[in-house]
C-alpha cells in the first residue's frame, strides 16, 4: 500500500471515527432518532414560506423566509391593551394538580383567555379547566436541559401562530399582575425589538459564548418579546431550534434565549426591577415586597419570604393555610375576589 493510499485510509477512519463519537456523545443530550416535528407542531400553521425571485440571467431562485405576521406600523401607536400580549407559561404533568391549580384559584383565572399552558402530557381534567389551553407536548418530563428546552420552544411555537403583539414567558410558580405587566410593556414600541425581563445575577450577571459575554432575562422572573424580535428569533428558535441552541451554547432555556437575543442578534436586554425570581438566588428581593406590593408585575414562590415581613399589607391568610404566600398576594391586588372573602378565607 502507498503512502498516498495509507494517508487516505487514515482519513476515512479519523473521519468516521469522529462520527461515531458526535452520535456516541450525543446519546447524552438528545436522541439520534429524535425529530421536534414528532413531538409537538401545530396543525395549520406556516413558518416559512417560499419566496420566488430572478436573478440577474433571469433564471428563478427560490429562497426561504420566515412566514411574519404583518404589524401596522403607519399609524400612531394605540395603548396596550392585555388582549395584545400572549402568555405561555411552561409545566409538567405532575404540577397540574397542585400549581396549575393555585394558579387558576388567583391571577390566571381571569388572565385565561391570553394564557397557554405548555406542559408534556395530556390531561383531559386540566384541559378543561382551561378551557383547551393546555398544549401537550412530547418533550419530557424531567429537568432535563434538553427537556426544558423543547417546551420552551413549543412555547415560542404557540405564540408564533397567534397574533398578539407581545411573547411573554412565565413559570408554573409565578403570579402576575396583569395590570402592571401591560403597563410595563406599554412603555415600549412594540413595532421594534424589544426583550424586557429580569437579568439573571446567579452565579453571575452575564454568560459566555467562545469568551464573548451575553445577557438573558431569567425565566424565573418571566421575560417578553416583541413580535418583530420573536420573527428575528424563529429561525434559532422555532420548530426545534431552541433546542439546538442550547447545544450550541451549553446553556438552559432562558439563557438560551439570551444567546440568541443578545448574543445573535445583538439585541439588548431591557431591564425591569418588578419582576421577580426566586429569592433563594436573590436573598434581598424578598425585601422588596414590604415596599409598592401593587406595583410589581411578577412574583415567585419567595413571596412568602417577605409578605408575612410586610408592614403595609396585612396577609389575609397565614402561613399554614397558604405556603406560597399566592392567596394573600392574590386578595391584597384583587380583595373583590370571592376567594378573599372571610368565609372563604377561614
Amino acid at each position: 500500500m502507498t503512502t498516498k493510499h495509507t494517508q487516505a485510509l487514515f482519513a476515512v477512519l479519523s473521519f468516521t471515527g469522529l462520527v461515531a463519537f458526535c452520535l456516541i456523545a450525543g446519546k447524552g443530550l438528545f436522541p439520534t432518532k429524535f425529530k421536534y416535528s414528532d413531538l409537538w407542531i401545530p396543525s395549520g400553521v406556516r413558518y416559512f414560506q417560499n419566496e420566488t425571485t430572478s436573478n440577474a440571467n433571469g433564471q428563478a431562485v427560490v429562497s426561504t423566509k420566515p412566514w411574519l405576521h404583518k404589524i401596522n406600523t403607519t399609524s400612531a401607536r394605540a395603548p396596550l391593551s392585555f388582549e395584545d400580549i400572549l402568555i405561555t407559561i411552561k409545566t409538567t404533568k405532575k404540577n397540574h394538580e397542585g400549581r396549575i391549580n393555585l394558579l387558576l384559584d388567583t391571577w390566571l383565572k381571569a388572565a385565561l383567555p391570553q394564557v397557554y399552558l405548555v406542559t408534556d402530557e395530556l390531561d383531559s381534567l386540566t384541559s378543561d379547566k382551561t378551557n383547551g389551553h393546555l398544549v401537550a407536548t412530547k418533550c419530557g418530563n424531567t429537568y432535563f436541559r434538553d427537556h426544558l428546552c423543547c417546551k420552551t420552544g413549543a412555547e415560542f411555537d404557540v405564540f408564533l401562530e397567534k397574533p398578539e403583539k407581545w411573547w411573554c414567558h412565565f413559570d408554573d410558580d409565578n403570579y402576575v399582575n396583569t395590570e402592571r405587566l401591560v403597563a410595563l410593556l406599554d412603555n415600549f414600541n412594540y413595532s421594534e425589538s424589544f426583550y424586557v425581563g429580569k437579568r439573571s445575577r446567579y452565579p453571575k450577571d452575564y454568560m459566555t459564548y467562545k469568551g464573548h459575554p451575553y445577557v438573558f432575562g431569567t425565566g424565573g422572573a418571566g421575560y417578553c418579546v416583541t413580535r418583530v424580535l420573536a420573527q428575528l428569533m424563529a429561525l434559532s428558535v422555532s420548530q426545534g431550534g431552541l433546542v439546538k441552541a442550547c447545544q450550541e451554547s451549553n446553556a438552559a432555556d432562558d439563557c438560551a434565549i439570551g444567546y440568541v437575543v443578545n448574543y445573535l442578534l445583538k439585541v439588548p436586554l431591557t431591564e425591569s426591577q418588578l419582576m421577580h425570581s426566586s429569592p433563594n438566588y436573590v436573598p434581598e428581593q424578598s425585601e422588596i415586597y414590604k415596599q409598592d406590593l401593587p406595583k410589581q408585575v411578577s412574583f415567585h414562590y419567595g413571596i412568602n419570604l417577605g409578605l408575612y415581613k410586610n408592614e403595609t399589607f396585612k396577609p389575609l391568610f397565614n402561613k399554614t393555610e397558604d405556603p406560597t404566600g399566592f392567596y394573600s398576594l392574590h386578595c391584597i391586588l384583587h380583595p373583590e375576589d370571592e376567594i378573599c372573602s372571610k368565609d372563604n378565607a377561614s
